[in-house]
């Protein structure tokens, strides 16, 4: 398989989203993606050592995707649904409850094409202007 055979999940700190989190939301987009016949795409956690304990005010999850194309389909209203129903559902985490969240969008070469964010459990998803780009994970 390419790199572009990889929808890559990244958590910004993974000592925040952990990769056990990261990949239950992972089967839940691989099941998206084989229900709509897309079955050369693999979903997978990417997690970068880290080291040292430290908390971002933004707690961000990186979507790296195969192919640019696919933000012009259904499938993926169904995986942006998805990414953020399980980013939402962490303002339920009481020691987390106040914490904004951001899902962050990166064309297979790391480039941002779509950030947005979720301010409070009770806020509308926005979008932002985002200029980021990040090295895509080696998988």
């Amino acid at each position: 398989m390419t790199k572009a055979n990889f929808l890559i999940l990244e958590a910004h700190n993974p000592l925040e989203l952990k990769r056990g989190e990261l990949e239950v939301l992972a089967a839940e987009l691989q099941q998206i993606l084989i229900l709509n016949d897309i079955l050369d795409v693999r979903v997978v956690v990417f997690e970068e050592p880290t080291e040292g304990v430290a908390s971002d005010f933004w707690e961000t999850l990186y979507l790296f995707l195969p192919d640019v194309e696919i933000v012009k389909t259904i499938v993926w209203t169904a995986i942006s649904a998805a990414a953020w129903k399980f980013m939402s559902t962490r303002f339920s985490r009481p020691h987390e409850a106040k914490r904004p969240r951001a899902l962050e969008v990166l064309d297979p070469s790391g480039k941002s094409i779509d950030k947005s964010v979720l301010e409070t459990k009770d806020s509308e998803i926005r979008h932002v202007e985002s200029e980021n780009e990040r090295t895509p994970p080696d998988v």
